[in-house]
């Protein structure tokens, strides 16, 4: 028996797509043993957890007050916007 492994992914309808080159080797009626190897998600849940405790511990990271600093400069020059005169005569 000559073992081959691929990787696919099962559709809609429940079914596997072996590679081209293997289906040319097997005959229409030919017997052929598949495995199913199902993988965790405890693999997919810890790459998510991993990205939300990246994001978290971003929050809160400018804890030196330099934020308040450029948007009470941002509120003052809107603040000091006082648009262009216009001539009415």
């Amino acid at each position: 028996m000559k073992q081959v492994e691929f990787d696919t992914k099962i559709s809609g309808e429940k079914t596997i797509q072996i590679p081209s080159q293997l289906a040319e080797q097997v005959g229409t009626h030919q017997m052929v043993h598949v495995v199913v190897s199902v993988p965790d998600d405890d693999g997919e849940q810890s790459r998510a957890n991993g990205k939300v405790s990246a994001l978290m511990a971003t929050f809160g990271s400018c804890k030196d007050g330099s934020l308040a600093a450029i948007f009470e400069e941002i509120d003052r020059k809107r603040h000091a916007d006082r648009g262009r005169q216009v001539n009415f005569s």
